[in-house]
């Protein structure tokens, strides 16, 4: 409107008017908005129809509900709650992790039936040794000291962790190749006299090297430790589950290649910790993603397949940690993790062992986000890997592989402005080059990992593909003129969901300014009877519009429910919500089951 005649006689009753009707005559006189216009006339049109609707003695018709005025975010007492200073990352719920029970490293003490079962299974040829407790007075008692089953490791790595940034190893596949470069190791070598008569090749199967060719496995350990430096290296049992041992016919060979990784690495630590006891190393029982995942279909004519279950991971998973443990792990560390769902089996099994077990042992976790989508294959942001493993309570979490330190920056920053625990990295010397071998200098792959000293963002680094001990080694040198991340402080708990992408339920609100969540109900059985039919009649992809459609308009949460005394609800709900990871559209909400 460029021009409008008021009546000043009817300004007496301005006073009087609705707050929304003086609105709409404001925004229309001093053409506040390009819709003021239409905003009036409906609403002159809802006045007349009240009119007539009086007069005939009708209920009056619905009112338009106008544009909707959006209000900033109502502040609650609890929004004012101060943070405190962090002196710990978030603790396990058991006893013995809240009150820093150490660890009492003795093996044989453990008799839990499912545990025993796995030793009792075992190919050693011999009774091995799963005791590692030392002296008490082995070495002075103040840190940087530590004694095995004397002083609490959780408490060790607070102060490491705190104190400098941590060195992890590097890459163990490319000492292997570069082993073979310089002598020979070919099949011959990999069979060694245990496997010469084996029944498939085994060559390409590093994890085996730890009993056929020991030397090699642990003078890498060694050269990690004394020439890298590192703190802390992990084991070589990268394959050794079940799962993936099967590509070999080693399956039952697990305990035994766990037991030999985890033996030899302890003892390279030992070994270099004798001479300067003033800086001990330990011990990192790797647990790797397997070559199989949990929540990707193998099939891509029926996305609802999978080619292992949730069952035969935990499963996997256990029987690789029994072996890490008894051969002398100090820790656990699952990672790689490309699948999220694998991740969360092998820290259900990390939580059984524990509860069997009734130790506390610090258990790391660290993705691979596979490009610069920074998602991992599975589709999941960094952030929403976070938020999916957290209950775990992990001591340290961050990324290794898939990408060179340059690359990972923007999603290292993001996961130090989230993360409640330590942070970790170890990146690849660079991207692979068109041989898949990797370019960058040991001083090129440190000045790369700089920027995350400069920042403050890392507890621990290290490398993974490509990297050498020299590379560990530099990278070393130019980190300890950096100070730790600092743990976050403590605030109010708070509700933080995952799907593909992570959502902090406090950080969504209504047009009121007030805290909401939106939870579309149409995928449940009991409110829509169109996904009734469509569930009984088996019509998944017509089910699946429904939830898409929920996720455009609006929903954060899908609410999925298909209760039914004439529906296999087990099985539907699985069909359904596996079909549902494998669609963008829908999984980047999240689920209520």
């Amino acid at each position: 409107m460029d021009v409008g005649i008021v009546n000043a006689n009817e300004m007496i009753a301005y006073g009087d008017l609705e707050e929304d009707m003086k609105e709409l005559c404001e925004n229309l006189v001093f053409n506040k908005n390009e819709d003021a216009t239409d905003e009036m006339l409906t609403r002159t049109a809802f006045e007349r129809a009240c009119i007539d609707a009086r007069k005939k003695g009708v209920p009056l018709p619905r009112k338009p509900r106008g544009k909707i005025k959006n209000y900033p975010r109502k502040q609650f007492a609890y929004d004012n709650v101060e943070p405190t200073p962090a002196t710990e990352p978030p603790l396990p719920t058991s006893d013995v992790a809240q009150n820093h029970v150490p660890n009492h490293y003795c093996n044989s003490r453990i008799t839990h039936e499912k545990i025993e079962a796995i030793r009792a299974k075992t190919t050693m040829l011999s009774k091995p040794n799963i005791d590692y407790a030392q002296p008490a007075d082995k070495y002075p008692e103040s840190f940087p000291h530590f004694v095995r089953g004397r002083d609490s490791l959780r408490e060790y790595i607070t102060s490491l962790f705190t104190s400098r940034i941590a060195i992890y190893d590097g890459a163990m596949g490319t000492m292997i190749q570069n082993y073979g470069k310089r002598n020979k190791l070919e099949e011959e070598e990999y069979r060694g006299d245990r496997f010469k008569d084996w029944s498939c090749n085994t060559k390409g199967n590093n994890d085996q090297l730890s009993i056929t060719q020991p030397h090699i496995i642990q003078g890498i350990y060694k050269a990690y430790l004394e020439e890298g430096g590192s703190d802390l290296i992990g084991t070589n049992t990268f394959s050794s589950t079940t799962i993936a041992m099967a590509d070999y016919e080693m399956e039952d060979y697990v305990y035994e290649l766990n037991y030999e990784s985890a033996r030899l690495a302890r003892e390279a630590c030992d070994e270099v910790t004798a001479k300067d006891p003033s800086k001990p190393r330990f011990v990192v029982g790797a647990i790797g993603p397997t070559n199989r995942t949990g929540s990707i279909s193998p099939s891509v004519e029926d996305p609802s397949v999978r080619n292992v279950t949730f069952d035969e991971l935990v499963d996997a998973y256990f029987e690789q940690i029994v072996g890490l443990m008894d051969g002398g792990s100090d820790i656990l560390m699952v990672e790689t993790i490309f699948d999220t769902l694998n991740a969360k089996a092998a820290l259900y099994a990390i939580g059984e062992y524990l509860e069997f077990t009734g130790l506390d042992i610090p258990v790391f976790v660290s993705g691979t986000l596979v490009d610069q989508s920074g998602r991992t294959l599975s589709g999941q942001t960094g952030e929403a890997f976070y938020a999916s493993i957290r209950h775990a309570k992990p001591m340290c979490v961050g990324l290794n592989c898939a990408l060179g330190a340059k690359h990972m920056t923007p999603f290292v920053e993001k996961l130090a402005n989230c993360v409640e625990c330590f942070l970790h990295v170890y990146s690849n010397a660079g991207l692979p080059n068109a041989m898949g071998g990797y370019d960058e200098t040991p001083e090129d792959m440190a000045e790369q990992n700089k920027v995350f000293f400069e920042n403050g963002w890392l507890n621990m680094v290290g490398g993974c593909c490509g990297s050498t001990p020299p590379h560990i080694k530099a990278i070393r040198e130019v980190s300890e003129s950096y100070k730790p991340r600092k743990l976050p402080d403590v605030g109010r708990p708070k509700m933080w969901l995952s799907g593909l992408e992570d959502l902090v339920v406090d950080d969504v609100h209504n047009h009121l300014g007030l805290p909401f969540l939106n939870v579309g109900e149409r995928c449940n059985i009991s409110g829509s009877i169109r996904f009734k039919k469509l569930m009984m009649a088996g019509d998944y992809a017509t089910a699946m519009d429904i939830a898409k459609k929920q996720v455009e308009d609006g929903a954060h949460v899908i609410d999925i429910n298909v209760d039914d005394g004439l529906l296999d609800g087990v099985a539907a709900m699985q069909k359904f919500v596996k079909i549902a990871i494998t669609e963008p559209d829908v999984s980047k909400g999240k689920f209520f089951l």
